[in-house]
C-alpha cells in the first residue's frame, strides 16, 4: 500500500521528484517522456492533495478561513492537472473538510457562513479567468500568460475573485491571505511579482469604481 510523502507541504512533494515517482509507478528520469503526464493524470491525488488533511486535521480545531483558502488552492490546483470535473474535485478533496465547517460555530460579521464561503471561492474563482488574465497580462510588462506558473495565476484568480465578489472582506485583507499562500507553496520570487500585478490591478479597478465592499469589509487596517 503505497503511503503519502512525509512533506507536510502538500505541494512540495512536486518538486522533489524522488518522492513523486513511486506514488505514479515510474522511474525517475521520465518527467520529460509524454507518458508521465498521462499517469499524473489518472494518479489517486495521493502526492498533491492527501497531505493537506495532515496539515489540517478534522479535529475539533475550528478551520480558519486562511485554511479555507489553502485547500481550496489546492482542489483548484488538483483540478487543473487532472482533467477531473469541479464535483469530482469536490468529493474527493474538499467534501470532508466542508462537512467539518457546517458544524462550526458561526463566524460572526461575515455575510457568507464559513461553508459557503468555501464553496463559492471552489465552484467560481475560476468562471472570469479570461477576464483576470487580461488584466494581468496587462500588468506583467514582458509576460506571456502562459510563462506564469500556474500556481501563481491561480492564486491571483482567487484573490481577484474575492476582491470582486466578497463585499465584507476588505481588499488587504484579501492579497495579504494569498500572498502568504503563495509564500508557501510557490517559488521564492512569486510573493513579490504576485503582489506588484494584484496591487496594480486593485487600484485600476478602484479607480473604475468596480470594487464594492460594506461593513467589515470597508476597513483599512
Amino acid at each position: 500500500m503505497l503511503t503519502p510523502p512525509k512533506s507536510s507541504n502538500p505541494l512540495k512533494c512536486l518538486r522533489n521528484k524522488a518522492s513523486i515517482y513511486p506514488l505514479f509507478g515510474l522511474n525517475p528520469g521520465l518527467e520529460h517522456h509524454p507518458k508521465f503526464y498521462d499517469e499524473v493524470k489518472v494518479s489517486p491525488f495521493w502526492c498533491i492533495f492527501a497531505p493537506s488533511y495532515f496539515l489540517y486535521p478534522l479535529s475539533t480545531t475550528p478551520i480558519s478561513r486562511r485554511q479555507i483558502r489553502t485547500l481550496v488552492f489546492q482542489a483548484l490546483y488538483a483540478r487543473e492537472i487532472s482533467g477531473e470535473s469541479y464535483d469530482e474535485v469536490f468529493q474527493k478533496l474538499l467534501e470532508e473538510t466542508w462537512q467539518k465547517v457546517l458544524l462550526q460555530k458561526p463566524n460572526k460579521g461575515f455575510e457568507l457562513s464559513d461553508a459557503d464561503f468555501l464553496k463559492t471561492l471552489y465552484y467560481n474563482s475560476l468562471t472570469d479567468r479570461e477576464l483576470y488574465d487580461e488584466w494581468i497580462k496587462t500588468k506583467a510588462a514582458n509576460w506571456e500568460i502562459h510563462r506564469i506558473a500556474i500556481l501563481d495565476r491561480l492564486l491571483m484568480y482567487m484573490a481577484l475573485y474575492e476582491i470582486l465578489h466578497f463585499h465584507d472582506v476588505p481588499v488587504k485583507v484579501s492579497l495579504n491571505e494569498y500572498l502568504e499562500i503563495a509564500k508557501e507553496f510557490s517559488t521564492p520570487k512569486s510573493n513579490h511579482f504576485i503582489n506588484g500585478i494584484l496591487d496594480n490591478i486593485q487600484h485600476q479597478l478602484k479607480a473604475e469604481g468596480k470594487i464594492e465592499k460594506r461593513g467589515r469589509g470597508l476597513r483599512t487596517n
